[in-house]
């Protein structure tokens, strides 16, 4: 099963992706992080990327292109991967389709998880993250102690792109650059729409029905 997640910032993309990865085994690849990663190793992509992500803006598709293709290499993608944050405009979809056709494989289901505005700033205005292990907080998941890490006690930080007023620019870029997606991927019938302003548990069991055949092709046995 190669699925990819679309949705505005804050919708929970990352979350749902951790889940189905547990659930059925095969990895959770989220572009953001693996641009991060480059970012904090200060590569020369990293600082690249990093005049695009500080000031909230989408990073040009052939830097997305370039961290997705290396990782899709990788054999844990053999049965199937989980792919987060990317696409996020039409060029990078058609990029996309031409690397998966390329490495023989293909998407097998698109899920588009909507999110009113609103409840946006809310999530991210609350999102804190830990500098060591990544591990990730916010509203339905607060640190035993503010402001610290559970797993390793590290001191949590607030992304760059979390702050008030680059949610609203990422919002806005979202509306215009990455929902032409939805059309694209609705033509080519792999599209399911998931409710995303619920708790975690309800969509998550959406998101299950959505999948349907697909996971019990694929759920270990």
């Amino acid at each position: 099963m190669n699925l990819i997640i679309l949705g505005p910032p804050g919708a929970g993309k990352g979350t749902y992706a951790e889940l189905v990865e547990k659930e059925f085994r095969i990895p959770h690849i989220a572009a953001g992080e693996l641009l991060r990663i480059e970012v904090n190793k200060g590569t020369g992509l990293g600082k690249k990327v990093n005049k695009f992500m500080s000031k909230g803006n989408l990073v040009p598709a052939k830097f997305v292109y370039q961290v997705l293709e290396k990782r899709l290499e990788k054999k844990d993608t053999a049965k199937g991967f989980i792919l987060d944050g990317a696409p996020r405009k039409l060029d990078q979809a058609i990029a996309i389709d031409r690397m998966l056709d390329w490495l023989g494989k293909k998407t097998s289901r698109v899920l588009w998880i909507t999110t009113r505005e609103k409840e946006i700033i809310r999530r991210l205005g609350n999102r804190w993250q830990c500098p060591e292990c990544d591990m990730v907080y916010g509203i339905d998941n607060k640190p035993k102690v503010k402001g610290y890490c559970d797993e390793c006690g590290s001191k949590l930080y607030q992304r760059k792109d979390d702050k008030p007023e680059v949610i609203r620019k990422r919002i806005q870029v979202y509306k215009r650059q990455t929902e032409p997606l939805i059309k694209y991927y609705r033509q080519k019938k792999l599209l399911k729409r998931i409710n995303g302003n619920r708790p975690i548990k309800p969509v998550y069991a959406d998101i299950k029905k959505a999948l349907q055949g697909i996971l019990r092709a694929t759920k270990p046995r």
